[in-house]
């Protein structure tokens, strides 16, 4: 649940703020990840040059008389006072803050169903140039969004809600193997199987986008589920080891990248996996990190 607190302005105009405790809390992780890729940064170099184009350092640093970089607490103590808030300006006297708030959400909704039909239906370019041939690539468009949309309905009254593009990606893949699957989600931290369940369990370019603490929660729970002698295997990239390489990726790669799938190495050690090993893919940069449950 959200609180309110509505501000009039100009008596024409409304400033409806919203605090939401996920949100506080996703903005305070982020801000962490923020501040601990700067520290890991400002060790190698305090030279304002190497941080010009990087608007994410730029925001928690300030800069001295001898023109050297330091973290700046005002700053950070400034930005985590907004942890959790969202204002919305509207001029709609009528409609109560939740149902404005719930109108500005919808806005996801039309931006999320523009980048689904463009980039996974590929509705557009549309290269048909007869009138009957065009309005059919739309209207075979229009029908495979609308089952995606039915199909992420009936997964999320039996579980949470998962993404059209993450059930595109999986039903892509499960239709090319030819192998019948049944699609389940739920939280890594609460993993719904019995203890000694799976002989292998397989986390693909996702176990970085999670928080610190769910990451760690994730990799005990992964421990529970498989039996013993299971195999966990990790496939995610990892950082160069030569310094001016990994300044590069730090400075111009998104979060996913500040991290190495090397770091899960001592996690999976003391949650008694043996045998750890590293594989290289033949895909640039991504790794396998595979240990074996010991029970």
């Amino acid at each position: 649940m959200s609180d309110f607190t509505i501000i009039r302005k100009y008596n024409k105009k409304r400033l409806i703020v919203s605090y939401s405790e996920k949100r506080a809390k996703k903005d305070a992780h982020d801000r962490e990840a923020a501040i601990e890729a700067i520290c890991k940064r400002l060790e190698k170099t305090t030279n304002p040059k190497d941080y010009l184009s990087s608007y994410g350092y730029k925001k928690y640093i300030k800069t001295d008389k001898a023109t050297k970089l330091s973290l700046d607490k005002d700053k950070i103590d400034a930005d985590s006072a907004y942890d959790g808030l969202l204002g919305v300006i509207t001029n709609n006297k009528d409609s109560s803050p939740s149902q404005i708030l719930s109108h500005y959400h919808n806005l996801y909704v039309v931006e999320d169903a523009f980048r689904l039909t463009k980039h996974d239906l590929a509705v557009r370019p549309v290269f048909h140039w007869k009138p009957a041939r065009i309005s059919a690539h739309i209207a075979i468009c229009f029908c495979a969004y609308s089952l995606i949309k039915y199909l992420e309905y009936r997964v999320r009254l039996q579980y949470t809600k998962l993404s059209p593009e993450m059930i595109s990606v999986a039903t892509r893949k499960a239709a090319r193997k030819k192998v019948d699957i049944k699609l389940i989600t739920a939280s890594i931290e609460k993993i719904p199987f019995n203890d000694n369940t799976f002989d292998y369990v397989l986390c693909s370019f996702m176990i970085f986008h999670m928080p610190e603490d769910v990451r760690l929660n994730g990799i005990k729970e992964v421990y529970r589920v498989l039996k013993p002698g299971g195999h966990l295997f990790i496939l995610d990239f990892t950082l160069p080891d030569k310094t001016k390489q990994r300044n590069l990726v730090h400075n111009h790669s998104s979060y996913m990248l500040q991290h190495d799938v090397r770091e899960l190495k001592p996690v999976m050690e003391e949650n008694s996996f043996i045998g750890i090993e590293m594989e290289k893919t033949n895909f640039l940069g991504a790794w396998f990190l595979r240990g074996k449950a010991e029970k």
